[in-house]
């Protein structure tokens, strides 16, 4: 399987951390992918598509502010406005249209994008989240949205069509999700999905994307215990990402029961 990293995949102007517009959005960009997918299938390998929406860090947002849970002015100067109902039902209708769009177009599976510091980590995670409200506080607020958006894409695309999501099983910073919460949303969610990719940290903050970002300071396979974890905790397929740096090692990951697949690559 082949999974193409996020770009500008939900159609919103508020997605995105680098500019640019929705895939989908034009004959330019409906040819690339469409050369992409024939490179991808011509070998019989399978293409995965990556959902993301990056929330409070979007660049060069519509109309000048960022969306996320809470309100905020960036350090950059950018505003971010907290979500409302509306905003939320929203952005589930993005995620439900790209999927769909993928979908017709051609891949063969979709990636909900639940990692790395975005939106919808931005709900789950006590570091972004500080709300009062239903979205807030407990573990149960605080994953009401990402349910919602899982719950919503499952439903669009029907029962058997390859759903996976991608989430931090740690996420390095203080006051973050632990793996026993992420395992524990996962579980809430299971039963909407196919298979799910345990990763780590922030993409934006310092402690976070270290580990995100694998370097010589970090060990090989440096996520499997946390996919062990998860695999321990659910009933659906694990994979796991993170300097995986040989057939060896992914074969070692699979055989010891650390994780049903390897993810590799990025």
């Amino acid at each position: 399987m082949i999974i193409r990293g996020t770009c500008g995949s939900v159609n919103d102007g508020r997605d995105r951390m680098a500019p640019g517009g929705y895939c989908f959005a034009d004959v330019h960009s409906l040819e690339k992918i469409r050369r992409e997918l024939t490179i991808i299938k011509q070998r019989g390998a399978k293409a995965e598509f990556e959902l993301c929406h990056v929330g409070q860090y979007a660049t060069n947002p519509k109309d000048g502010y960022a969306i996320g849970p809470v309100s905020l002015i960036r350090e950059d100067g950018t505003e971010v406005r907290a979500m409302d109902t509306g905003m939320m039902e929203y952005v589930v209708e993005r995620f439900v249209s790209a999927a769909l769009d993928a979908k017709n177009f051609g891949f063969d599976a979709i990636l909900l994008h639940f990692s790395h510091g975005w939106l919808p980590t931005q709900f789950m995670s006590p570091y972004f989240n500080k709300r009062t409200d239903e979205y807030g506080g407990s573990f149960e607020n605080r994953i009401r949205f990402p349910k919602m958006i899982v719950e919503a894409v499952r439903k669009a695309l029907g029962p058997d069509f390859p759903l996976d999501m991608r989430i931090s099983g740690e996420e390095h910073v203080p006051g973050g999700m632990h793996i026993e919460e992420v395992a524990a949303f996962i579980h809430e969610v299971e039963d909407h999905l196919d298979m799910v990719h345990i990763s780590c940290g922030i993409e934006r903050i310092k402690s976070g994307i270290v580990h995100m970002s694998t370097s010589p300071f970090v060990g090989h396979m440096c996520n499997a215990a946390l996919s062990e974890f998860v695999r321990k905790a659910v009933k659906i397929p694990v994979a796991v990402v993170g300097a995986i740096m040989t057939p060896e090692e992914g074969e070692q990951i699979i055989a010891s029961g650390k994780a049903d697949a390897v993810v590799i690559g990025r």
